[in-house]
């Protein structure tokens, strides 16, 4: 079966739709339009191939061993996901907390030791419960609460909060970076320190917006660093 024909019945109706517009006006906005069978058969082969070159693509910018552990973070630390029924708690989770615990501190890692493996096992089924009480909340913000507020019931958690939200989901702070550093060191100005060209983009990409600047203070300051010659 084909990619086109596994899409859901509601996502289908699309393109039926403009179909049988076209099978019954001749047209599509104003426009003369004919399709053909052939011509549908070409744009179904086209359009599989593409999006199975779009999978192909994403599985290979996102390996699946590094969607596991999102889809770890996302079972422990979103409130939403948890069963209602309180029968289901006990099971819920261990297979994603474990997940989290091969991958951050395997058993027989000799390095320094970040998660207490026993203790976090122990106290996840607790955790499960307060978690279950902010069901209203979401996945960042509940992290937030967890690593703001637990660190002295759930030290393990809040170290798991923490590496969560480093996790990059995107690629967009990086291409940020290379963006302004060559708008910034280019042609004119290609002899710039490495600290004086990390300050710029530091401005550039963090800085507050030119209107709100103030030049008097900053003209101020530049001056009192050293006495120039003038």
């Amino acid at each position: 079966m084909s990619i086109f024909h596994s899409f859901r019945a509601g996502e289908m109706l699309t393109y039926t739709a403009l179909r049988d517009q076209i099978a019954q006006t001749g047209g599509y906005q104003g426009q003369p339009v004919t399709i053909s069978d052939v011509d549908e058969t070409n744009f179904i082969r086209t359009k599989d191939a593409l999006i199975g070159s779009l999978l192909e693509k994403l599985k290979q910018r996102f390996p699946s061993e590094t969607m596991h552990v999102m889809k770890s973070f996302d079972a422990i630390f979103s409130p939403k996901l948890y069963p209602e029924e309180y029968s289901a708690m006990s099971a819920y989770g261990k297979e994603d907390l474990k997940q989290l615990l091969d991958h951050y501190q395997p058993a027989d890692m000799n390095a320094d030791i970040i998660l207490n493996r026993d203790r976090c096992f122990r106290d996840f089924l607790q955790f499960k419960h307060h978690t279950r009480l902010h069901r209203r909340m979401g996945f960042a913000d509940y992290i937030q609460l967890v690593v703001t507020t637990l660190g002295e019931e759930y030290p393990d958690y809040v170290v798991l909060g923490q590496l969560a939200l480093c996790v990059p989901l995107n690629s967009a702070s990086c291409e940020r970076g290379f963006s302004s550093q060559n708008l910034t060191k280019n042609k004119a100005r290609n002899r710039l320190g490495e600290q004086t060209l990390q300050d710029i983009m530091k401005i550039s990409i963090n800085g507050p917006h030119f209107a709100q600047f103030d030049y008097t203070e900053a003209a101020r300051k530049f001056r009192a660093i050293k006495n120039r010659r003038k």
